[in-house]
């Protein structure tokens, strides 16, 4: 094979790979209309599945709720959790989403929207494809201004604490500084 032919075979990969991507896509929005879960979305740095894990145990007895499994997180997960995973009966789906680059978010935003969305928290994870704390910052908090009914804010996170939204903003903390907190071991409210 020839170095043309080589790049043309890759080019031709590249486009059949986002061509599948794109029906998964399609089939995932369909099913998504048609069930109208309430979607609350998961980002940061560290503790997205903790914090899923969590939200699923507190809502379970009350709804049907679907999580993501294990720590799906790309885009391609986001699709299988949707496709394969989704029923009729679900209610509420809770969602991680995995950036580790600039526009990573684009992604999802582009072709999704979300209901209620929480960033755990933004630390030196990635730092090397983002450069600098900022970025991923950025990145991250395009999630919660894309969200239509609510957002959850870490107020012990500094790149969070000063957040504004038009829609309905939960803070929680470590300490009394917040909405939801946690003092001497007991959860305030």
């Amino acid at each position: 094979m020839n170095n043309s032919s080589s790049v043309i075979s890759f080019f031709f990969s590249i486009l059949l790979e986002k061509s599948i991507q794109l029906r998964h896509i399609k089939k995932a929005q369909k099913k998504l209309d048609a069930i109208k879960p309430k979607i609350i979305a998961i980002t940061g740095s560290y503790g997205k599945t903790s914090c899923k894990n969590y939200i699923y145990e507190l809502l379970k007895d009350s709804y049907n709720v679907l999580k993501s499994p294990k720590s799906y997180n790309t885009l391609n997960g986001f699709l299988l959790t949707i496709n394969k995973y989704l029923k009729p009966h679900h209610e509420i789906l809770i969602v991680e989403i995995g950036v580790d680059k600039k526009n990573g978010m684009n992604k999802f935003i582009k072709h999704f929207s979300f209901d209620i969305g929480l960033v755990t928290t933004i630390g030196n994870q990635h730092l090397k494809t983002f450069k600098a704390i900022k970025n991923i910052a950025k990145e991250k908090t395009k999630l919660l201004y894309n969200c239509t009914k609510g957002v959850v804010i870490n107020k012990d996170c500094n790149y969070l604490n000063n957040l504004s939204f038009y829609i309905e903003t939960i803070s929680f903390s470590l300490n009394s500084k917040a909405d939801v907190y946690i003092k001497n071991n007991k959860l305030h409210i």
